[in-house]
């Protein structure tokens, strides 16, 4: 039931109560800015390569950075607020993010970078901003 309510009404907040003893609070993910608090706070590089990248930080899990390393390709890693400032010394723009429809900002970031032709990847939700700056919906 719980998966059929899921799909007919899409994303909704919830929690399994085991008894109706219990009373457990929750906070509601969608009034905290997850982005900052999974993000950098000031640019990091990691130098390997000749060949460079920016890595827009949403919440980047440190694998992407190890595999881009392990090619050696150098990341530089930053919020999206510092992307075009920096862009102009590096290859490529490299994004991901956790939740497309709270990066108001770096969805109109996204679209002014697209507009400069500089390659962007998108992984996973990544590719959800890289929809919404090109005009697309998604949902939930």
């Amino acid at each position: 039931m719980l998966t059929r309510k899921l799909r007919d009404k899409g994303t909704m907040l919830g929690k399994i109560v085991i008894d109706d003893k219990s009373s457990i609070d929750f906070a509601d993910p969608n009034q905290i800015d997850l982005v900052k608090e999974v993000s950098v706070k000031e640019p990091v590089e990691y130098s390997a390569g000749t060949k460079k990248i920016i890595l827009v930080d949403c919440g980047t899990k440190n694998n992407i950075i190890r595999a881009f390393l392990g090619r050696n390709i150098s990341v530089i890693e930053f919020l999206m607020i510092m992307t075009l400032r920096l862009s102009s010394k590096w290859n490529n723009a490299f994004k991901w993010s956790r939740r497309s429809e709270d990066n108001v900002a770096t969805i109109k970031h996204t679209r002014k970078a697209m507009e400069t032709n500089i390659p962007i990847l998108g992984i996973c939700l990544g590719s959800q901003i890289l929809a919404l700056a090109a005009g697309a919906d998604t949902i939930n």
